[in-house]
């Protein structure tokens, strides 16, 4: 089994759940967008949120299965989400990570900085030579934090996981030892969502300004696809509350970025939602805002 462990990021402290995060555990697990896309039982009690931090998730860890740690802000203790490993095979040194965040802590990039000290810790100090993650190919929050965090996007597994709602695929992204030479912000080519680069808003910015305001202009050099055209376009991820606009690459009939399931949405946002420019403008502005908060 995994040793008994405290982990420290730049911001967060990775611990041991005790009696005291029970509450903030069952107000997390009972958000609509938690209960989305993972299994948790439904309703999720407050007794079921004190069996997990105080034996549910410390027996995991002495079973073998994995590892799991309450992120907590320094200062006061409180709990912010979760990260934690399961499924670990221990004859090939492989395991799989998962993780939560707490509503009231969402937008800092909390996941992936603690997914980025886990995985660190399992493949350098703890000599694995493997870190998978699976997600729901609708889930493009958790895609996002996988590649902010440096794991690299393998494939699609057809109706491996479930959800509330039924089966569903998965996304599989990697991580092994020679990938902790790269820095997780040189790895930007593999989001999920196809989320911009610096350069590229400034491409964006820079030809939208100067286009003529109207219907929706291709903004990427021309390539086999919609009408000839490769596009930049405004799509919707999340739900319940937590909706969030993003720039995603499409061509007709081809993925470029993004999960296989929302190409077909991707295609009809394009046929009639229309953006014009004064407001792809205005994304490109809080786009360029959030990048900077990523990074900062």
């Amino acid at each position: 089994m995994f040793p008994d462990t405290v982990l420290r990021t730049e911001r967060f402290v990775l611990r041991p759940f005790t009696p005291d995060d029970a509450h903030d555990t069952w107000a997390s697990c009972v958000d609509p967008l938690t209960q989305r896309w993972l299994p948790l039982p439904r309703p999720y009690t407050p007794e079921e949120a004190m069996a997990w931090c105080t034996t549910g998730s410390h027996a995991l860890r002495a079973s073998g299965d994995g590892i799991h740690f309450a992120v907590a802000e320094p200062a006061g203790g409180r709990l912010v989400g979760t990260v934690g490993l399961k499924r670990t095979d221990w004859r090939v040194r492989t395991s799989e990570v998962g993780y939560w965040v707490s509503p009231w802590a969402r937008g800092r990039g909390i996941a992936a900085e603690a997914t980025r000290a886990l995985a660190t810790w399992l493949l350098a100090e703890q000599g694995f030579r493997r870190l998978e993650l699976r997600a729901a190919t609708g889930n493009t929050a958790s895609q996002r934090v996988a590649a902010k965090a440096g794991l690299r996007r393998e494939g699609v597994l057809r109706d491996a996981g479930f959800v509330h709602t039924g089966q569903v695929d998965l996304v599989v992204f990697s991580l092994v030892p020679g990938d902790l030479a790269v820095a997780p912000a040189e790895n930007r080519s593999v989001v999920a969502d196809g989320s911009p680069t610096e350069a590229e808003l400034d491409g964006i910015e820079e030809r939208a300004a100067s286009a003529s305001p109207g219907p929706w202009t291709p903004l990427l050099e021309t390539r086999a696809g919609i009408g000839g055209a490769s596009f930049l376009q405004v799509g919707a991820a999340g739900g319940a509350g937590d909706e969030e606009l993003h720039l995603t690459r499409v061509t007709a009939g081809r993925e470029v970025a993004g999960p296989d399931e929302q190409l077909d949405a991707d295609l009809d946002f394009i046929a009639s939602a229309r953006q014009d420019v004064p407001r792809l403008l205005a994304e490109v502005r809080r786009l360029r805002a959030a990048l900077a908060a990523e990074n900062s």
